[in-house]
């Protein structure tokens, strides 16, 4: 075999003539597959938009259940932990960028050296937000419970 000149004038590329056949039956293929590519992209793009405000909700709800059980637990009073609980449960709520006015924060337990203060808080999923709702169920509530001990030797200051 004898080597030719390629494009660039450097030998060892010969010249070559490739046509390319395509069947009948495959005309249309990569149609067929950008359509299909295309809507389960489309699909995870969408399931992606809907369940993305569900995981920041009940990460707001787990933050705020804990933020409300350590302000709670942070007195020996009972009445002044419950409303440092409270509080701090809302403010928690509301600094997601969450309406406050859908949650419910509970403080519950036993204000005494080593005793166990739970905190509860529900929120009420605006169902109006999600379009899809009929096809894949959507929880109308989220709810979230964070309890922690007093500490032993915390100091009552009055």
């Amino acid at each position: 075999p004898q080597l030719l000149p390629g494009p660039a004038g450097s030998l060892g590329v010969g010249r070559m003539n490739h046509k390319t056949v395509q069947k009948n039956s495959e005309k249309g293929q990569a149609s067929l597959e950008f359509i299909v590519v295309l809507t389960f992209f489309m699909f995870l793009i969408s399931w992606m938009f809907m369940v993305a405000p569900m995981f920041h909700m009940a990460i707001a709800i787990r933050q705020a259940a804990y933020d409300c059980a350590f302000s709670a637990v942070q007195s020996l009073d009972q009445d002044q932990g419950y409303m440092q609980g409270m509080i701090t449960g809302q403010q928690s709520i509301t600094s997601f960028g969450l309406n406050s006015n859908r949650a419910t924060v509970s403080v519950r337990g036993n204000w005494d050296r080593g005793g166990l203060v739970t905190c509860r808080v529900t929120y009420d999923v605006p169902l109006e937000n999600y379009p899809l709702r009929q096809v894949a169920p959507v929880p109308g509530t989220l709810e979230y419970a964070y309890s922690l001990p007093i500490q032993s030797y915390k100091s009552k200051w009055q």
